[in-house]
């Protein structure tokens, strides 16, 4: 994994919502095809021989991600 690539990519929200807080956006990850593919490799290398039949995604951004988790598997 290419945790720099990743990193410098991310979008950081410092105090939000409240003071305090350090809101990372993972948005700014999907704008940039290297990112987006750096994520599905990894993804699929975590979790490549589990038996997966099903991928469900809770939020609407977890769309992307499997989509690209579809196509790989």
């Amino acid at each position: 994994m290419n945790k720099e690539l990743l990193l410098a990519n991310l979008r950081s929200i410092p105090d939000f919502p409240i003071p305090g807080i350090l809101f990372r956006d993972v948005t700014t990850l999907f704008k940039n095809a290297e990112c987006l593919k750096e994520l599905a490799d990894t993804l699929y290398e975590m979790y490549k021989g589990k038996g997966i039949t099903k991928v469900v995604g809770i939020e609407s951004y977890h769309l992307f991600i499997n989509l690209n988790m579809v196509y790989i598997f």
